[in-house]
C-alpha cells in the first residue's frame, strides 16, 4: 500500500491513552494491521519463520509494524514503548495487550459489573454517549467470558420517558 493510504487508513485508528479505550484501539489497530499486511508479524499466534528469505521479509514486516504501532499511541505510552528491550510490532502488541487488556480475575469481574451497574444516563450528555459507555463495558465482560445477556444490555439502556410517572 502506498504511504497515503496508509496514512488515511491509520486516521482511522483511535490514538491508544490508555485501558479506558484498549478494546476498541485494539480491534481497529488490529484491522489497521491486516489491510497493511502486518498482522502477522504482529500476531502471537504465528510463528516467525526459520528460513532465511521469509525471516527477513518477516522483520521487515515487523519493523514497519512497529513504527506502526508506535504512531497510534499517546506520548506517554510511547515512552513505555522506548523502554522495550526490542523494538518488535510484535513485542509492541504484547507489551500493551499485557498492561491494558482486561485479566479474567474475580477481582476484574467484580469492577466491570460495579461498572456497568452504576452507569447512568446524564441528561446532559448525548444518549448516544451512554450507549457507548454500556457497550464499552459489556464488550469487556463478555471478553473475559462472561457476556451479559442481551436483555440485560437493553434494560440498562433503556432510558425513562421525560413526563413519565418514575417508580
Amino acid at each position: 500500500m502506498s504511504d497515503s493510504t496508509s496514512s488515511d487508513t491509520r486516521k482511522k485508528v483511535p490514538t491508544l491513552v490508555g485501558d479506558s479505550n484498549y478494546e476498541e484501539w485494539r480491534l481497529k489497530a488490529k484491522a489497521f494491521l491486516i489491510t497493511q499486511k502486518l498482522w502477522k508479524s504482529v500476531s502471537p499466534d504465528e510463528t516467525i519463520p526459520t528460513n532465511h528469505q521469509a525471516r527477513q521479509k518477516w522483520e521487515e514486516r515487523d519493523e514497519t509494524a512497529f513504527g506502526e504501532l508506535f504512531l497510534l499511541v499517546n506520548d506517554e505510552i510511547q515512552g513505555m514503548i522506548a523502554d522495550l528491550p526490542q523494538e518488535s510490532g510484535r513485542a509492541i502488541w504484547q507489551f500493551l495487550a499485557t498492561k491494558y487488556a482486561i485479566q479474567n480475575t474475580p477481582i476484574s469481574r467484580q469492577s466491570l459489573r460495579t461498572a456497568f451497574y452504576s452507569l447512568s444516563h446524564d441528561p446532559t450528555l448525548p444518549v448516544d454517549t451512554f450507549i457507548s459507555q454500556v457497550k464499552r463495558i459489556a464488550t469487556q465482560i463478555k471478553r473475559i467470558g462472561h457476556p451479559y445477556k442481551d436483555d440485560e444490555i437493553s434494560d440498562k439502556i433503556k432510558l425513562p420517558v421525560p413526563g413519565e410517572n418514575q417508580k
